[in-house]
């Protein structure tokens, strides 16, 4: 039997010796002027693993089954409802996905796919898209329409709603702030015939990212299920939100839904599992039809439990991926499978508050780290060197900046930030970390940071206590920086968002563009790309502004991408791996089975 030893202190004690035993640095002119960075436009290519962790097990031929039941592992505790609209575990999402429809479908290298649009097209202005959908059905067995779709825009976009539809503040005949209609069926939806659709939107919008973030956000519902016995329909809000005393038909429908995805429910314990049973009449499976009969949705409470489940034939795959040391410890054993996802899914970062800690100490810190050394020794080479806020490598137009460890441009980033006044040489910058790989990490920067001369002290707080105090309170009582992880995203206005507008506390500057006149200059590129970049209409304009806003972010730099993190996904041998880039290649930010017809096949 394999034993876990596993020693934490004396493991970064000996890379700490490592760091310790590295360049140090030279120090740099005091000139005033820190050197220059590297240019972005020359940068070096995204970098990719030397090697992706691979272990399919081909001993046992196989043949697919499609009588089969296949037992889908997904950590996270559900609530009350099946509803996209409102469910409260991250982790149901893929459960819902399964059951309901949506226009497309989006793999974890931003590109997107049919699903129940079997085509669309934009108009010359960038204006209206039509969609053509394929002849799908509720799993009652009554057709889809584009009636469907269109009830189910107006519905989430109805005026008595109280909470904002995201896809509604970009149509016609809607509010632009909350996405609700400015009268009872004003959004511009219009109805071609029973398979194609238009929605119009008041102004054009950057294509690559409403079709990535946007369009995959609405799951159609029966219209003929929300039709009351005298031809009336029940009120949106009952429908969406399912207050206390809604509707008859809204509580039984969210019960257990009747959906028109690839799968539908058949028994379920909402806190336990959700056993599905594959739709025969799915447009999605082909000639071939399902290869698999039956899968439950198996709730599992702590991400640990996945490897030795797999093993023992509890489950037969799951999401998330298993940590690094069950990669290590399972590597060899027959009984599971091991598959690299093809795109990064956590990225770590140091978030500042910025007007607490100033641009040029932010930078120093981005330079002084090895974050390849990182990479290699912390999460054992499986990761990529982090220059920004986007996926790596995923996105297009992405640039390799601010990757490479520079001591002497770090050192002079440091003095020149003493010179200014902006922080003195016995001021200490204070990190605080969540759990103990972050601990490790930020106590490697420390030591990168003390060949500069820059000050570092590292504090473990809980989780709940790091939010509150960085998210929630003035500026003045929180953290230097923080340490924690994220899902990457394709979108830069997201990260725009997230900078120009931060929390919602006054005097909070926790991951925001600072005040201070040095990161004048940045806010004003930032604010402009990241302005052009959502309202790009051709690719040639997608990249020029997404470059941009890369330049901006790496110059201003309000947090550090110390490294972008690959998912190792895990299956038992009775699961036929059928994507390209790997078993179950997951959007992080959206929870969108890749190509949900096609991803699994049970095996005997």
């Amino acid at each position: 039997m394999k034993t876990r030893l596993i020693s934490s202190a004396l493991a970064i004690a000996m890379i700490l010796l490592l760091v310790a035993c590295g360049t140090t640095a030279t120090p740099a002119a005091t000139t005033g002027t820190p050197a220059p960075a590297a240019d972005p436009s020359t940068a070096a290519p995204v970098p990719t693993p030397t090697e992706l962790i691979t272990q399919v097990n081909t001993g046992n031929e196989k043949i697919a089954d499609p009588n089969g039941t296949i037992v889908y592992g997904v950590t996270g505790s559900p609530n009350s409802t099946y509803s996209q609209y409102k469910a409260g575990s991250t982790y149901l999402m893929l459960t819902i996905d399964a059951i309901f429809d949506k226009l497309v479908y989006v793999d974890s290298r931003a590109e997107v796919h049919p699903r129940a649009a079997k085509s669309w097209e934009w108009s010359e202005d960038g204006k209206t898209i039509t969609f053509n959908l394929n002849q799908a059905y509720w799993h009652d067995g009554v057709p889809v329409t584009s009636e469907d779709w269109a009830w189910t825009f107006h519905t989430l976009a109805d005026p008595d709603r109280t909470n904002a539809f995201r896809l509604g503040t970009y149509l016609e005949g809607t509010d632009p702030s909350s996405g609700r209609e400015t009268e009872r069926g004003s959004a511009g939806i219009e109805i071609v015939d029973e398979l194609t659709f238009k929605i119009h939107l008041r102004a054009a919008v950057n294509k690559f990212s409403f079709e990535v973030t946007t369009l995959p956000t609405v799951v159609v519902l029966p219209k003929h299920l929300f039709t009351k016995a005298d031809g009336t329909l029940v009120p949106a809000p009952e429908v969406i939100e399912v207050p206390e005393g809604s509707a008859e038909e809204s509580v039984n429908y969210w019960k257990r839904p009747i959906g028109s995805g690839p799968v539908k429910i058949i028994e379920d314990s909402l806190d336990q599992y959700t056993k599905t049973e594959a739709f025969d009449k799915y447009y999605g499976y082909g000639a071939a039809g399902p290869q698999f009969k039956y899968i439950v949705f198996q709730y599992i409470s702590d991400a640990k439990q996945i490897g030795s489940k797999i093993v023992a034939g509890d489950i037969d795959l799951a999401y998330p991926g298993i940590s690094a040391d069950d990669v290590t410890f399972y590597t060899g054993d027959e009984r599971i499978n091991m598959v690299q996802g093809a795109t990064t899914t956590l990225q770590r970062d140091i978030n500042f508050d910025s007007s607490r800690v100033p641009k040029y100490i932010r930078l120093a810190v981005n330079y002084a780290m090895d974050k390849q050394f990182i990479v290699d020794n912390i999460y054992g080479g499986r990761g990529i060197p982090g220059g920004g806020s986007l996926v790596m490598p995923s996105y297009a137009y992405f640039l390799n900046i601010g990757t490479n460890q520079d001591l002497e441009l770090a050192k002079s980033y440091y003095e020149k930030a003493i010179e200014n006044g902006s922080w003195t040489a016995d001021q200490v910058l204070h990190i605080n970390v969540t759990e103990e790989t972050s601990e490790s990490v930020a106590t490697i920067i420390k030591a990168y940071c003390d060949q500069i001369g820059l000050k570092i002290e590292v504090a473990r707080r809980d989780s709940v206590t790091t939010v509150q105090q960085n998210m929630f309170v003035n500026s003045t009582e929180g953290y230097d920086a923080v340490l924690w992880s994220f899902a990457p995203t394709v979108d830069p206005s997201k990260v725009g968002t997230m900078l120009t507008k931060g929390t919602t506390v006054d005097g909070n500057f926790f991951m925001r563009w600072g005040t201070r006149e040095e990161d004048a200059a940045d806010n004003a590129a930032y604010t402009d790309a990241y302005t052009k970049w959502t309202t790009a209409s051709t690719p040639a304009e997608e990249q020029e502004y997404s470059e941009a806003f890369q330049r901006a972010e790496n110059e201003g730099c309000p947090a550090i991408s110390i490294c972008n993190l690959y998912a190792v996904y895990a299956y038992g041998n009775n699961v036929g791996a059928v994507s390209d880039s790997g078993l179950i290649d997951v959007t992080p930010a959206n929870y969108y089975n890749q190509d949900v017809w096609n991803w699994i096949s049970y095996q005997r």
